[in-house]
């Protein structure tokens, strides 16, 4: 059985912090600040996985101040994705956009 191609579009770069954090604010605890501090990337610094199709990505490390998560992503929808997985994965949070 013969792969389709990988599409040859990108989103790096597309969206933005300020929208990521309006949705982590609605999402969680209203008026509470919430544990990341956002960042658009023009690419991760690991390796992808073999099987990615893309080159969008998120990273999350070490904040800044002990009670914050550095979450890095290549665009607003993999920076959502990253929160996400975070919340869902360390915190225990299950939720639906």
């Amino acid at each position: 059985m013969a792969v389709s191609p990988v599409p040859s579009f990108s989103h790096v770069g597309r969206g933005s912090v300020d929208a990521v954090d309006a949705l982590l604010q609605r999402v969680l605890e209203p008026g509470a600040h919430h544990p990341f501090e956002l960042k658009l990337v023009a690419a991760c610094t690991g390796a992808a996985p073999s099987a990615a199709r893309s080159e969008l990505c998120f990273e999350l490390g070490p904040g800044g101040a002990p009670d914050k998560v550095a979450l890095s992503g290549t665009s607003g929808v993999e920076l959502a994705r990253g929160a996400a997985h975070y919340l869902r994965t360390r915190c225990n949070m299950s939720f639906a956009w």
